[in-house]
């Protein structure tokens, strides 16, 4: 006769650790993560592609992307830390995207790391211009 205790299946007749029961252990983790992936409206290995689409330089739309479950992922560890709606930043191969979330889990859309950048520039221009004393003062 054996009984599943914390994660470890035990024999009755020896009392002892035989074979930890990992399909027990982490059923209630991996049913959990499954219900929060499956709340989301895009499938994980849809790739998000960068929502710049170049209006300022008369440019192209940007072609990069990146995974929609490294997006998710990346939003879900921001939510659990207390961060509602908002623009957050993560990782992926080695570089650091932009991306925007909702406080219902989506995320609305992703600037690749170029654009980011040029997203910074321009906000630090127009706060800085905001800033400087008028030239008739």
């Amino acid at each position: 006769m054996q009984a599943v205790e914390a994660g470890t299946t035990l024999t009755a007749e020896h009392d002892q650790r035989v074979v930890p029961d990992w399909d027990h252990a982490f059923a209630e983790v991996l049913v959990d993560r499954r219900r929060r992936h499956s709340a989301g409206t895009k499938n994980a290995a849809t790739p998000l592609r960068c929502v710049s689409g170049g209006y300022l330089t008369n440019a192209c739309s940007c072609s990069a992307s990146v995974p929609q479950g490294v997006v998710s992922a990346a939003w879900e560890r921001q939510l659990e830390g207390g961060c509602g709606e908002g623009f957050f930043r993560f990782a992926w191969q080695e570089q650091v995207w932009l991306g925007y979330g909702l406080a219902g889990g989506n995320v609305k859309g992703v600037y690749c790391p170029a654009h980011s950048a040029e997203r910074d520039r321009r906000l630090d221009a127009a706060r800085t211009s905001a800033h400087a004393p008028h030239p008739s003062a």
